[in-house]
């Protein structure tokens, strides 16, 4: 989560910056930093996103692990061994769909943030 929040934010202060320096050379100035602050904001908002959701679901899958062991169900815990097993050779059925769907609500979320940013950016721009 942490690698993930710094890579954003160093983009956050990277993509303006490099907006301002392109601006030099641009007929629009102000439109050339409003774009490199739009993909200094999508990428603060992927990587914050995208990293409190790949914690959180370590987080609730190690909670799942524990509850699991408490439960001293032995049947369960094999049921369990063998679906861990299965899904490292890439064989369970159903757990990459999941997989897929969790990277889906990511990139929706991101693409959601995306859109608002460049709403904003666009209204401002047009105003100015």
């Amino acid at each position: 989560l942490a690698r993930s929040i710094q890579q954003g934010l160093e983009d956050a202060v990277r993509e303006p910056i490099q907006g301002l320096l392109n601006a030099r050379d641009a007929d629009e100035p102000l439109e050339a930093f409003a774009v490199g602050f739009e993909r200094g904001a999508r990428s603060l908002a992927k990587h914050a996103v995208g990293g409190t959701a790949g914690s959180l679901a370590q987080i609730t899958g190690n909670i799942s692990r524990a509850a699991s062991h408490l439960a001293l169900d032995d049947a369960y815990l094999a049921a369990q061994r063998a679906k861990d097993d299965a899904r490292r050779d890439g064989d369970a059925a159903g757990l990459n769909d999941a997989r897929e769907e969790d990277i889906a609500a990511v990139d929706g979320l991101a693409s959601g943030f995306d859109s608002f940013v460049g709403g904003i950016v666009d209204g401002v721009t047009t105003l100015v």
